[in-house]
């Protein structure tokens, strides 16, 4: 990604070869080492078609959401007004740290702006090949309520979900309480298994919670050819949620 420790641009030696420049750094492959058997951590997972998908997917959501946004300049903006009248009563060479946002500094070991190295580390990443593939994309989901006037409650939950850019694996992770590990079901768009029309982009699944459970949370996977997309992108820390007392009223 460009980042080693948090410190962007400074770890400059990939474990072969001279210390690379700062235009190396910044258009490293996110992709590098992958079939370097040297590197077995990274090979042996990421040479895993569905693993590198996956670590993919994360290296997007993440360029997405602060970089290709402007929301890393931004913060990074904010901490240094945060820091700079703390600083300016120390001693420290301010005329350094103002220009650290921007400007490469240092004589030997050059340090590179952190606004300015990641605005290109995120221009390259965005057309690399690895991250141009298009991902599925879910456009709309739905947690089934209880019919009008039915005087049957529902002791499931069904979820459906629309998607398209051809997926070919679409899968609910689920579980009932914030403690338990996620399970997984795999959503249909078969016209069977509680799916209602064949081939029409609605994947649908359908949950049964074990008794004394009306609370569930869940995110969605999808994988298509070349690329998986997770819904919502932060799943790790905010996934859906759905409760039956809800879906009953």
């Amino acid at each position: 990604m460009g980042s080693l420790n948090l410190g962007f641009g400074i770890y400059k030696n990939i474990g072969e070869g001279s210390d690379l420049s700062i235009q190396d750094l910044e258009r490293l492959d996110p992709l590098l080492h992958v079939y370097n058997v040297e590197k077995p951590l990274v090979n042996q997972i990421l040479k895993d078609d569905l693993h590198r998908k996956t670590y993919l997917s994360h290296v997007r959501t993440i360029m997405e959401q602060f970089f290709w946004n402007e929301r890393f300049n931004q913060q990074a903006d904010s901490l240094y007004q945060l820091i700079r009248p703390i600083l300016a009563n120390s001693g420290y060479d301010m005329a350094r740290f103002d220009e650290s946002l921007n400007t490469t500094t240092g004589t030997k070991n050059f340090v590179p702006g952190l606004v300015s190295f990641m605005e290109e580390r995120a221009r390259f990443l965005k057309k690399h090949p690895s991250l141009t593939v298009l991902p599925s994309q879910i456009f709309s989901i739905e947690v089934t309520k209880r019919a009008p006037y039915s005087s049957q409650k529902l002791n499931y939950f069904e979820i459906k979900a629309n998607i398209d850019r051809y997926p070919r694996t679409v899968k609910l992770y689920y579980r009932f309480n914030q403690t338990s590990p996620y399970q997984v079901a795999l959503m249909n768009n078969n016209g069977l298994d509680g799916d209602e029309t064949e081939n029409d982009d609605i994947f649908t699944v359908k949950i049964t919670p074990p008794a004394g459970s009306i609370n569930i949370n869940y995110y969605i996977f999808v994988e298509n050819a070349g690329a998986v997309s997770f819904v919502p992108h932060n799943y790790m820390y905010h996934s859906f949620s759905a409760s039956l007392e809800e879906l009953n009223r």
